[in-house]
């Protein structure tokens, strides 16, 4: 990230249609977001869904997102999966064109075993494979 991150940023919900994620509502959504006067979009967050999303329905809704952003609009991505390989293996897979940062939680299904030194090594690996700016996310009730 050349600059810092700051001001509004929507946090956004991943719409359903009869078929499942609707990639044409997200960027309906987004459209009108960019009429106010938010600074950018969060796509995958906890709000978002992310947990009960497969991989190729994020990258629909991402691809959404980035094509209706308007212009100056920043777009933050959440990559985590429950395995630091997952999480690596998808941030990989995210297209290179006008993500600002990824946002990244720890896995948690063994929450009980993150200690400092898994959770260090996980955010760094995570880092160290990314050509994306990261985003500590921590949540200690759900995370």
């Amino acid at each position: 990230m050349n600059e810092p991150l700051e001001g509004i940023i929507v946090a956004l919900t991943t719409p359903f249609d009869g078929d499942g994620v609707s990639k044409r509502k997200m960027a309906d959504n987004v459209r009108k977001l960019n009429a106010t006067a938010v600074d950018g979009y969060l796509v995958l967050g906890s709000t978002g869904e992310s947990v009960s999303l497969t991989d190729a329905e994020s990258l629909e809704l991402v691809d959404a997102v980035l094509e209706a952003a308007g212009p100056g609009k920043r777009v933050l991505v959440g990559t985590a999966r429950e395995w630091t390989g997952g999480t690596i293996e998808f941030t990989s897979s995210l297209p290179a064109r006008a993500i600002a940062a990824i946002l990244v939680r720890p896995p948690s299904y063994f929450k009980s075993k993150m200690t400092r030194e898994a959770l260090r090594a996980h955010y760094l690996a995570v880092a160290e494979a990314s050509r994306f700016p990261v985003l500590v996310y921590n949540m200690p009730a759900n995370t």
